[in-house]
């Protein structure tokens, strides 16, 4: 497939640096470097961008009175709410892949399992989905967390692994607008967003968040679990080791260790970042979207990179 990287980044070598030079989206002259702030950083920046950004334009008579209250509630929800439990949970998940050492070494780098459980935490206290979250026992989460996982290995496929590499503003590709990107990136924006969709949807269509954000033309009512790939789960097979398959707990019912049992569900907090965010507004849940879009691309940039080493 032919990939027009004319707002990406082309790597273009350069004898005297050690890292090649290279355009922005905006054209605005950077360096790309891998993975930059992790699963944490990337949502809340694009979540400031999205809403806080959006409600500083919309409260000039204010000042940024309303901005700077969400982006507090940006920075507790991923900071003091979030980000605890989901690194508990990714410590846990990690201890199941001690016996293979290439699965351990690849979800080191990509942080899909973290990506995921962040994303489907904060997404929970943006929409109020009426449960609660917990990566391990809740399992409209469980079901969600790893429909958001699977669909991060779209960004790793040889047609597209270049295209998810060189994304720097994720926000932005979002937009799938052709005059900021151009009409081949986006064409491949909306090809890849509706992928994801049509991924998330198939396998997390059934639970709460999937209730709040499929549309009808993603959801797989008949079988939620028929597109579901268990190839990141079972690759490689490298040894006879019993333990070398080893699966997430979530999937195959395995205890979760006992420091994340002692972990209680984020609860506090959400009402103050939905009212911070203005969530509720009529674009409130398409707003949502958009930003689960974007930690996708995220994700896929960051499994982009890795697949490279």
């Amino acid at each position: 497939m032919k990939v027009s990287l004319g707002w990406l980044l082309p790597a273009v070598a350069v004898a005297t640096a050690p890292a090649p030079v290279v355009p922005t989206v905006n054209g605005t002259a950077g360096r790309r470097t891998p993975a930059v702030g992790g699963p944490d950083w990337d949502l809340r920046h694009d979540g400031e961008v999205l809403f806080c950004d959006a409600i500083a334009v919309t409260d000039t008579d204010l000042g940024d009175i309303g901005g700077n209250e969400c982006r507090r509630s940006w920075r507790y929800a991923v900071s003091a709410s979030c980000s605890p439990v989901c690194r508990a949970y990714d410590l846990g998940q990690q201890q199941q892949r001690e016996g293979h050492v290439s699965l351990y070494a690849r979800e080191t780098c990509e942080q899909r399992g973290r990506s995921a459980c962040m994303a489907t935490c904060v997404a929970d206290q943006l929409i109020a989905t009426g449960g609660t979250f917990d990566p391990v026992k809740d399992r409209d989460s469980v079901d969600f967390i790893s429909s958001l996982i699977f669909s991060y290995g779209d960004s790793a496929k040889p047609e597209t692994v270049a295209w998810f590499a060189n994304i720097t503003d994720a926000v932005k590709v979002t937009g799938r607008n052709a005059t900021v990107l151009g009409d081949d990136d986006a064409k491949q924006a909306s090809d890849s967003l509706s992928g994801f969709w049509e991924e998330v949807c198939a396998s997390g269509g059934e639970t709460r968040f999937g209730a709040a954000f499929c549309i009808d033309e993603f959801k797989d009512t008949k079988d939620p679990s028929a597109n579901v790939h268990f190839a990141y789960l079972d690759e490689p097979k490298e040894t006879k080791d019993p333990t070398a398959n080893i699966h997430f707990a979530y999937l195959d019912g395995l205890s979760a260790p006992s420091f994340l049992q002692r972990q209680t569900s984020p609860r506090v907090g959400g009402a103050a970042l939905r009212r911070a965010s203005r969530v509720e507004s009529k674009t409130g849940v398409d707003s949502v979207r958009r930003w689960l879009e974007a930690t996708f691309l995220r994700e896929g940039h960051r499994v982009a990179h890795c697949s490279e080493q």
